[in-house]
């Protein structure tokens, strides 16, 4: 039982199983989708901030998912950002549902380009709000 446990642990920790078992914030909306982050694992490695991101879409896109999630690198001090690896799902909230429910894509691994925020949209909503919490998190 011990061993099932340390594997279940493993997968969620490693990001294999993010979506069923996170604590998802709502952090923006738009017409495409809503945005949720899970602040319990938003880690900062060299000053960057490293996040899973949550896209629920209210319906099917072209390629009939109903949810995405993308791996960001942000850099809190020029406010820009990085999409590292994104996730598309067949079901809301990033639910598997059957096994082949699931697509990867990783549009540039490491070398993914510097993004920023075109101004009043929800990434750049998103990002204040993950920057501002990483803020408020060091001053407690």
């Amino acid at each position: 039982m011990k061993n099932i446990v340390l594997i279940f642990t493993l997968l969620v920790s490693a990001g294999i199983l993010p979506s069923a078992y996170a604590e998802w914030t709502k952090v923006s909306k738009n017409r495409k989708a809503t945005y949720y982050i899970d602040f319990n694992k938003v880690r900062e490695v060299d000053g960057y901030l490293f996040y899973w991101i949550l896209g629920d879409y209210p319906k099917r896109t072209k390629n009939g998912d109903l949810s995405g999630m993308a791996y960001q690198q942000t850099d809190c001090k020029l406010f820009r950002y990085k999409v590292i690896h994104v996730k598309f799902y067949k079901e809301p909230m990033g639910n598997l549902g059957d096994r082949d429910s699931i697509k990867h894509h990783v549009p540039n691994g490491d070398e993914a380009e510097w993004e920023y925020p075109d101004p009043r949209s929800s990434v750049e909503h998103t990002l204040r709000t993950v920057c501002d919490f990483e803020y408020s998190q060091k001053l407690e």
